[in-house]
C-alpha cells in the first residue's frame, strides 16, 4: 500500500486515511506500507489550485499533529511489518524526514519487523536519545534501513545512545545505516568509527561490515550486514 504525506492536509484527509487503514485491518491485508512525498507542499502541486503565473506559489504544510495521529494509529496495526518512509518526491530528491516520524510510529504494540527510512534526519543530541529511546521499547524490528543518517554535527556530540540502543534490540538481524553530516567529512568518519564497533559487538548482528558507496558524487560511509542501496 502507498500512502503520500500530502494526504494528510485537512482534517477530512487525515480521517479518510484512518478510515483507509482501518478497513484494511479488517480484511487483515495491510502488510506493507510505503509513505512517500514531503509534509509540504506548493499550492498547485498534485491538484491543489494556484495561479500559474505566480513566480513562487505559496507553501503548504501538513499540520504536526496529522501525522502524529496517523503514525500511532498505524503503528500497531496487527498486520503490518513492513513500512517504508521516503521523503521526497521522488527517491533522489534531498527530502528530509524528521526523527520524531520515527519516534511516533514505533511503540511497545508494533509488529513491524522491515524499517526503511530515506534520509532521516538527526539535528541534535535530544534526537539522539529520543530515537534511542523509541527503538528500546519496539523489539518486532528484524531489519533497518536508513539511507542516508543525516547528522546535525554541531549539536550531535555522540551517536552512541542511539547505536547502543539498536545493538540491544532483541529481534534485530539486518542492519544498513549511511552516515552523512551534512558533507563534514571528519564529522561523518567520528560518528562511523563510533558506530561501528557497537554494532559489530552485538551478538544479534552478524557480518556487520564498514562500507563506502558511491551516491551521485559523493562517497558515504555504511555500516552493514543488510543490503545495498
Amino acid at each position: 500500500m502507498n500512502l503520500r504525506m500530502m494526504d494528510l492536509f485537512t482534517p477530512a484527509e487525515l480521517v479518510s486515511k484512518i478510515k483507509w487503514c482501518e478497513e484494511r485491518k479488517d480484511l487483515d491485508c495491510m502488510n506493507n506500507l510505503c509513505i512517500c512525498g514531503p509534509e509540504y507542499d506548493a499550492l498547485g502541486a498534485e491538484g491543489r489550485d494556484y495561479d500559474i503565473y505566480d513566480d513562487e506559489p505559496e507553501t503548504e504544510t501538513v499540520p504536526e499533529i496529522h501525522i502524529n495521529i496517523f503514525l500511532k494509529h498505524i503503528s500497531t496495526l496487527p498486520a503490518l511489518r513492513e513500512v517504508e518512509f521516503i521523503p521526497g518526491y521522488y527517491s533522489e530528491d534531498d527530502g528530509m524526514l524528521e526523527s520524531s516520524r520515527v519516534c511516533w510510529l514505533l511503540s511497545k504494540g508494533s509488529k513491524i519487523e522491515t524499517l526503511t527510512i530515506g534520509a532521516l534526519m538527526v539535528d541534535n543530541q535530544s534526537d539522539v536519545e529520543k530515537l534511542a529511546e523509541a527503538f528500546s521499547v519496539c523489539a518486532s524490528i528484524k531489519a533497518l534501513y536508513i539511507q542516508p543518517m543525516l547528522i546535525g554535527y554541531r549539536d550531535v556530540k555522540t551517536v552512541a545512545p542511539l547505536m547502543k540502543a539498536l545493538a540491544a534490540m532483541p529481534n534485530l538481524k539486518k542492519v544498513h545505516i549511511c552516515f552523512d553530516a551534512f558533507g563534514a567529512k571528519k564529522a561523518t568518519q567520528r560518528y562511523l568509527k563510533e558506530s561501528a564497533p557497537i554494532l559489530q559487538a552485538a551478538t544479534n548482528l552478524q557480518g556487520v561490515e564498514v562500507l563506502e558507496r558511491s551516491h551521485g558524487s559523493q562517497y558515504y560511509p555504511e555500516v552493514s550486514n543488510g543490503r545495498s542501496f
